[in-house]
This record gives structure tokens, C-alpha cells and sequence, in this order.
């Protein structure tokens, strides 16, 4: 029993203090001759598999693309060892590492990037090819099969060279955001998962350094992994430019009937009826069992939350006659309703979703006009009585 009690509480423990990845996106962070530097790299040297990525939006290129650093662990002033995201060169990204045969790694063809422009930039070595992305499409691959070096003379950087020799010139002219860098190599569909994203890094595996830029204020970059590895403003300023919104898009609730269906896929859906949740609704589709307003909320694959608009169901218990004797016919706003053979009309009654009278009328003639200009969206139940006394019901859709 107190097994079973401590899993227990470690479990709602884990819950409580799992990082919802589903967080707005805030903010960057802009550099200009300047850096963020890790004082703190537990991890962050990886010898055998390796992942960097970050948002990057450059305002201007170096001549090179060596010139534009974008994260570092890299040297040389104290021996080859390392590796470095960077981009520059008229709009090429390029990841390096340390081989034993000196540096390695490939670039993408030149103008694969635009000025003041959003892109994702990741570098991977699995032990065997070094690989360059930019928004999750391979753009170069080098076969390396010797290993790489790992990088401890110098701890990590962004925005400038970690290396203090070339610091000075080789720096990143614009915006960085969401850096992270793993002790695995990411695949294609990997990253193309991840990209767009923020990770609960609780979630995923190899994730060994985490920078949203959220922060938005002060000098300090938290990591949001456990390793604690935060980083200390050093002429970087805060940005509200930002490469991605984290929220879902908002569902409309399509009727056919009482069927009601979410207009969006999602990972979840869970139908509510007058803002309660229905036990059991949770698939695309819903048949709506009883009068009233209902609602979706879907849950996409970040983990986001977005709730349809009401749809109004007023119809659960009333049947529709199917009536040859008349028809319905309409004109813009007006609806027109004729009866057949000549038969004559006694009384039409309109009621709206919510079952409210908005019309009502005696009638000597074989013909009666219904102006539903400024009625409510929504289904509409007509009542006919003819002078015979048999009485139908119809069904009208106000758009």
C-alpha cells in the first residue's frame, strides 16, 4: 500500500510539474557584435551523435558564411574540437564539426535564404554523415565517418565565435530564437515534427540543452532542460519578433442534422453541450442527443487547445412531416411558402433554435411571405395547418 501510495504521488507529482509545450511565443532575442554565452555546458559536448537547430532572420549577411555565427562550441586557438551552426555568404547555412582530418560538414547552395526572413536552420552528425536542414528539407550531406572531436576548451555561444581569436568578426546580424541542441542525430521527420513548435522536454529524448527566449527581460536565458545550462546577455537585446505563434487554429462545427462534425482534424476532440463535456464525445463527430448549444475543442499535435463558436440544436423530439401539399420557396431573405392543388392555408407558425416564436399567422389564401432579415443563424421549425386541420412541420436553415 505505500508502494502504491508514493507512485501515486509521484505520478500527480509529474503532472503538476510537466512544462505544457502549448506556450505563446513571446520572444527573440536580436544580435549585432554581440552574444549570448553559456557560463554553465553540462552535456553539451557530445562525441558521437549531435543535433543544433534555431530559428534564425538575418538582417545582414557576413562576406563569408563562416561569418555569421549562429551557436558555437567550437576552437582551434587551443586545438580543432567542436562544432558550429552558422550561415552567412549570401543566404547559405552551414554546420561544421571536428574531425581527426580538421573541420567538416556541409553548406546549402547559395540564396537558399533571404534577408528579414524567418527560417529553421539544424545541423546533425549521426557518426557517419554530417547533414544541414533548413525548414526541415535536407540541403547538404557530407559522408564523415571518423567521429568528431568534442568541444571543451570553450564553452557554448550564440551569436558570436566561442573561440575568442575571431570573435570579433565572426558575429550574427539579426534574430535568433529557440535554440536546442541533442546528443542524438534528429531525422528529417524528426525535425519537420518538432520545428514549429515548443517542446515539453520532459517528452523528448536526447533533448540536453533548450533555449525558448522567452524570457523577455533581464540579462539571463533560462534552459528549460534539467541540466541547468542558462546563458548571460552580452549586448543581445530582447525581440518581439517571433517565427511562430503557439496556437491552434479555431474549429467550426459543421450540422447535417443532428450530426455535427469538426471542420479541422485534430489529435483529440471533446464535445461539450452548454459548455459542459459530454462523457464518451470525443471523435470528430457528434450526434447531438439532446436540445441545446454545443461546442468543440480540439487539441492539436502542440499540445494547443481552441474552442468552436455555438452551434444550436433545437430539433431533438421534433419530427419533420413530409408534406406534398406545399413548398418552400425563397427569395434573398424571404421565404415563400405555397401550398399545392389549391389547397388553403389556415395558420404558419415559425419558431428559432431556441424554440421562441417569431412568427405567427392566420392566413385565408393559398400563400404566405416569412422576411427573416435579421433572424439569428441557425435551424428554424415551421408549423402548417391547412384549412382541413392537418398540420406538418418543417425544417428551415437562416444562413
Amino acid at each position: 500500500m505505500r508502494i502504491l501510495l508514493i507512485l501515486t504521488s509521484l505520478f500527480w507529482w509529474l503532472q503538476a510539474n510537466a512544462q505544457s509545450p502549448c506556450i505563446n511565443n513571446t520572444n527573440s532575442l536580436s544580435f549585432s557584435a554581440a552574444s549570448v554565452n553559456i557560463t554553465s555546458d553540462v552535456n553539451l559536448a557530445p562525441d558521437t551523435a549531435i543535433t543544433v537547430e534555431a530559428w534564425i532572420r538575418a538582417t545582414a549577411w557576413g562576406v563569408n558564411v563562416f561569418d555569421g555565427t549562429i551557436a558555437c562550441k567550437h576552437s582551434w586557438s587551443q586545438g580543432e574540437q567542436g562544432y558550429v551552426l552558422r550561415a552567412g555568404g549570401s543566404g547559405q547555412v552551414e554546420f561544421k564539426i571536428a574531425t581527426n582530418i580538421s573541420w567538416q560538414g556541409p553548406a546549402s547552395p547559395i540564396g537558399s535564404m533571404n534577408l528579414n526572413t524567418w527560417y529553421h536552420v539544424a545541423g546533425t552528425y549521426d557518426g557517419d554523415s554530417v547533414k544541414v536542414f533548413i525548414n526541415g528539407i535536407q540541403q547538404g550531406s557530407l559522408y564523415m565517418p571518423t567521429g568528431m572531436v568534442p568541444g571543451t576548451a570553450y564553452p557554448w555561444r550564440f551569436g558570436r565565435l566561442s573561440d575568442p581569436s575571431q570573435a570579433q568578426t565572426r558575429y550574427w546580424s539579426g534574430q535568433i530564437d529557440e535554440v536546442r541542441i541533442w546528443n542524438r542525430s534528429l531525422t528529417a521527420s524528426e525535425i519537420l515534427a518538432r520545428y514549429d513548435h515548443h517542446l515539453d522536454p520532459a517528452q523528448e529524448t536526447g533533448l540536453v540543452g533548450y533555449w525558448r527566449f522567452n524570457d523577455g527581460n533581464g540579462t539571463t536565458v533560462t534552459d528549460q532542460t534539467s541540466n541547468g545550462n542558462n546563458g548571460t546577455l552580452a549586448g543581445a537585446v530582447w525581440s518581439t519578433l517571433v517565427p511562430f505563434n503557439q496556437t491552434a487554429a479555431t474549429p467550426v462545427v459543421f450540422p447535417n442534422g443532428l450530426l455535427l462534425t469538426s471542420t479541422l482534424t485534430a489529435v483529440a476532440y471533446q464535445w461539450n453541450l452548454n459548455g459542459t463535456p459530454i462523457p464518451g464525445a470525443n471523435s470528430i463527430s457528434w450526434t447531438a442527443q439532446a436540445n441545446g448549444s454545443y461546442t468543440v475543442t480540439i487539441t492539436d499535435s502542440a499540445g494547443c487547445t481552441a474552442t468552436s463558436g455555438p452551434y444550436i440544436i433545437a430539433s431533438v423530439g421534433l419530427e419533420e412531416t413530409d408534406r406534398p401539399d406545399w413548398v418552400v420557396l425563397r427569395n434573398e431573405n424571404t421565404f415563400i411558402f405555397q401550398s399545392k392543388k389549391g389547397l388553403l392555408l389556415d395558420r404558419i407558425s415559425i419558431y428559432n433554435p431556441a424554440m421562441q416564436m417569431v412568427f405567427d399567422k392566420e392566413l385565408k389564401g393559398s400563400e404566405v411571405e416569412w422576411n427573416a432579415a435579421g433572424a439569428a443563424p441557425g435551424v428554424y421549425f415551421v408549423q402548417i395547418t391547412d384549412r382541413d386541420n392537418r398540420t406538418g412541420q418543417l425544417k428551415l436553415f437562416v444562413r
